[in-house]
């Protein structure tokens, strides 16, 4: 789940949801909210990510695994 995984860097980070508002210019309770949903827009996790200090590297794999070159 990628809103777990995003909770495990804001804590690998030691940064709690007051700092983490801070960093995003939002409220507290926005980012509780914000990691309560299961799903997150593109530009949210950049915004995370960004505030985190963590780039994002994404894979797109074949579900039948062929690769295209």
């Amino acid at each position: 789940n990628l809103m777990l995984y995003l909770k495990q860097l804001k804590v690998g980070r030691d940064v709690n949801n007051k700092e983490l508002a801070s960093r995003l210019n939002c409220s507290q309770g926005a980012i509780s909210g914000l990691f309560s949903q299961t799903n997150i827009t593109v530009e949210k996790l950049k915004a995370i990510c960004n505030a985190l200090d963590y780039d994002i590297d994404i894979t797109f794999v074949d579900k039948n695994g062929d690769t295209t070159k």
